[in-house]
């Protein structure tokens, strides 16, 4: 499977997008930028606005201090590969610090309705591999739409031909292809039925089809992003200047939310590789999470 994914990935790269030029247009008489290159997040924003934060946007002397108390807590990282321990910085938007990736609702929170909320809530099971989240099973990660930046450094590839964008994120979920202005998906999938287009410079994505039985959306250490299989994912990517990547999306999804809700974050260029991210290969710990959940708890 990798050597085909690796294949395809080459074939495409060796064709890259016909960009525009000053005075000159595309063949379909669109200008596009090229998003292809290495991104990632280098930024602690969470998804959700923290409480001892009120507005969406700070200036730079408050940054430390709302870093300060965004760490608080944290245990000590142990694992010498992690590469998060370092990260201090908040995501900017024109310049401009943000406390949260929720811009919409204006108080920065995932405005769940009581579906939604129970399913948050509900408690993890342990009967069998297909009742653990995607990201354990190795079947879905941070890529699907919406993406759900981690608290460490996950590259991510972006490869742009003319009809296709493919995302290669170093994380469970792979290779996610993305036609533009051709056909989609048919069957339902955990990334959903996608169609790009071009509104300018930006390329809006437009997924549907999700499936009802992996509605998870891993938050590492925060409330999970439920997406059901009527949900909308719009997003849209935007080529901010040569080394940052706007990333702005709206989930309209009245399963489990009580109003449509809006994110943006800004990527930066990264300048080390990628690697595979050979999850199968080496998931022993699904056998040890199952049987550590049907222990008996201990006698007091």
């Amino acid at each position: 499977m990798r050597s085909v994914v690796i294949c395809f990935l080459a074939c495409i790269a060796s064709h890259p997008p016909v960009l525009a030029q000053p005075g000159k247009s595309t063949p379909d008489a669109e200008i596009r930028d090229d998003l292809s290159g290495i991104w990632f997040a280098d930024f602690i924003t969470p998804l959700e606005r923290p409480p001892f934060a009120t507005d969406l946007e700070i200036p730079d002397a408050a940054v430390s201090d709302f870093v300060e108390k965004l760490l608080a807590g944290r245990p000590a990282v142990i694992d010498p590969d992690a590469a998060f321990d370092g990260m201090r910085k908040l995501t900017a938007v024109n310049g401009k610090p943000r406390t949260s990736i929720i811009v919409e609702p204006p108080d920065g929170q995932l405005p769940y309705n009581a579906a939604g909320l129970a399913r948050v809530a509900q408690p993890p099971a342990f009967d069998g591999p297909e009742q653990r989240p995607p990201n354990e099973r190795c079947i879905g990660g941070f890529m699907a739409p919406p993406f759900r930046p981690s608290i460490r450094v996950v590259p991510l590839q972006i490869v742009q031909t003319l009809q296709h964008l493919i995302f290669n994120l170093e994380d469970t979920d792979g290779v996610r292809i993305v036609p533009i202005g051709g056909a989609t998906l048919a069957s339902p999938t955990y990334n959903g039925a996608a169609a790009g287009f071009w509104d300018g410079r930006t390329l809006v994505i437009e997924s549907e089809g999700f499936r009802e039985n992996l509605s998870y959306r891993e938050q590492i250490g925060r409330r999970a992003v439920h997406i059901g299989p009527g949900a909308r994912v719009t997003e849209r990517l935007t080529l901010i200047s040569p080394n940052e990547l706007l990333y702005a999306y709206q989930v309209t999804d009245a399963s489990f939310y009580t109003r449509p809700w809006r994110g943006e974050f800004v990527l930066s260029r990264f300048n080390g590789p990628t690697f595979e991210y050979a999850c199968h290969e080496g998931n022993f710990s699904m056998e040890g999470i199952l049987l550590g959940g049907r222990m008996p708890a201990p006698s007091q």
